[in-house]
């Protein structure tokens, strides 16, 4: 019968459970060898690995969103490892590190079968999974923060000072990972008020004040990266949809329903009716199982905890974000797949041996089966690709002469480009230009003067040769098709269409 059967396999992950979190961490290494190569670089990663294997003293004062404890990390990987190694292997291994992580927690409070469970919604989560294959700081922050909830749970539940220590420590190194850090101790201190664990609070004291201390020295880069990200673009602030978003995110990787690059330019109705059907699909099976897991984990004790980090660092990363003019993004919690895992994870737990309900086995299957899609869209489906720079460059070096100008709309794209430019040509990418202006940062072709700053740069270097154009999806760089417009009205001609990028042949000076 089907509940002798699972329970068997609880009973015998129960039994191994070294060999469960081993296959496990099999799969996920397998899964990260098949995939991690496949898409472009996007530009954020190709400036992430330019300053690490710069300069010293530019990788850590780089102007960034984030402290520099990642790009000297990277810097240490690559040195490790070599620079032809892929540099998105060090995001990944935090993740995995992750995965193993929340596995032995997880057990220790609870059973391995629930750590296993847990750690499979982790090691699959399709927001996991993407910023796991990314050469961004986010795994990093997301690792950091399972080793402090875990040991602040473990403190929580033994009051040992060795767990009050490695939570201080965690919190510390946290916050050279991401300044957001911040808001993990915070909703830690507010779950620890509702415990009513008094006795604790002299070595809970010792530890804010270690914390604070400690990272005193990350206001040397605050300030700099704050009016680095305040000047970068117009601010988006926190909105109820922005939180419905952050929450979908985790069961959709943005690769379900909207894509994230539409949502700069789709109206918020349109977007909603894309979202709508995932929405009821992850509605009609997470609810369940986050109603069961919130009951096993009042029983355990950790409930408290759990909500809390799933809930107030949103409300103090959206108040902050309104305060300051900096934009909300959902990056900046990404390590909520963490806490998620372990609200859904324990929905999982056995009640006094008994057989576990089919319609929670039901609900896992399906949960897994979102996953699956989720992430297989993000890797093969262009509309939630990053744009492929690595096979547009290909293309221009096979088909382009030297010394024909490539026209690139915008410096989203010329980064990447120019990346892949360098490694398959010794010619380099001088004559790669980007429109509307070489040399500038987040700027668009948006008016007449933008579009005339373009149109000069163009005058100055067709000199009757012929040219191309990169043209990304326009948001990017040109969101009223002023200067597609122009190109086609003045003969230039599609050549090929690849994820998010277009090649246009401009056969005459335009």
């Amino acid at each position: 019968m089907r509940p002798f059967a699972d329970n068997q396999l609880m009973k015998s992950i129960d039994r191994h459970p070294w060999l469960a979190i081993t296959l496990l961490l099999v799969s996920l290494f397998i899964l990260h060898l098949s995939t991690i190569s496949h898409q472009s670089y996007f530009t954020d990663e190709v400036e992430e690995l330019h300053y690490a294997q710069g300069d010293f003293w530019k990788s850590v004062f780089m102007p960034d969103s984030m402290p520099p404890l990642f790009t000297l990390s990277l810097r240490s990987w690559l040195a490790v490892f070599g620079e032809n190694v892929e540099g998105r292997w060090l995001s990944a291994s935090f993740g995995m590190v992750s995965t193993f992580a929340i596995f032995v927690f997880i057990w220790r409070s609870s059973t391995a079968w629930v750590g296993l469970v847990t750690a499979a919604l982790f090691a699959f989560n399709p927001l996991q999974l993407y910023y796991a294959q990314l050469i961004r700081g986010y795994a990093f922050m997301t690792c950091v923060s399972v080793f402090c909830i875990g040991f602040f749970l473990l403190a929580l539940r033994t009051s040992k000072p060795r767990y009050f220590v490695a939570f201080t420590a965690f919190s510390v190194l946290g916050m050279y990972v991401h300044y957001y850090f911040a808001m993990i101790p915070i909703a830690i201190f507010v779950a620890w008020l509702s415990s009513r664990r008094w006795e604790q609070f002299p070595r809970l004291v010792a530890c804010y004040v270690a914390i604070f201390v400690f990272t005193c020295p990350v206001l040397v880069f605050l300030i700099g990266d704050f009016q680095f990200q305040h000047n970068l673009r117009d601010p988006r602030p926190m909105s109820l949809s922005a939180v419905v978003y952050t929450y979908f995110s985790y069961f959709s990787g943005y690769a379900l329903g909207p894509s994230q690059r539409e949502l700069q330019y789709i109206s918020t109705v349109t977007a909603i009716r894309f979202a709508v059907p995932w929405l009821l699909a992850v509605a009609a099976i997470a609810l369940p199982l986050a109603v069961r897991g919130i009951g096993a984990l009042k029983r355990n004790a950790m409930a408290a905890l759990i909500l809390s980090v799933l809930t107030v660092p949103l409300i103090l990363i959206g108040t902050a974000g309104l305060l300051s003019g900096i934009t909300y993004n959902v990056r900046f919690v990404a390590w909520f797949a963490f806490p998620l895992s372990v609200l859904f994870g324990f929905a999982f737990i056995q009640d006094n041996d008994r057989k576990l309900p089919r319609w929670v086995i039901a609900c896992g299957v399906g949960l897994f089966g979102i996953f699956a899609i989720a992430n297989f869209n993000r890797l093969f489906n262009s509309r939630y690709q990053f744009e492929d720079t690595r096979a547009a460059a290909k293309h221009l070096l096979a088909y382009r002469s030297e010394g024909e100008p490539v026209y690139v709309v915008s410096d989203y794209m010329l980064q990447p480009l120019a990346h892949y430019f360098s490694d398959y040509s010794s010619g380099g990418s001088e004559d790669l230009l980007e429109l509307p202006q070489p040399g500038t940062r987040s700027r668009i072709i948006r008016d007449a003067e933008s579009f005339a700053e373009a149109m000069s740069v163009v005058a100055s270097k067709s000199h009757e040769k012929l040219s191309w154009l990169v043209y990304s999806r326009p948001f990017h760089g040109d969101p009223k098709g002023l200067i597609l417009d122009e190109f086609i009205k003045r003969g230039a001609t599609l050549e090929h269409r690849f994820a998010g990028i277009d090649i246009y042949r401009i056969p005459i000076k335009p």
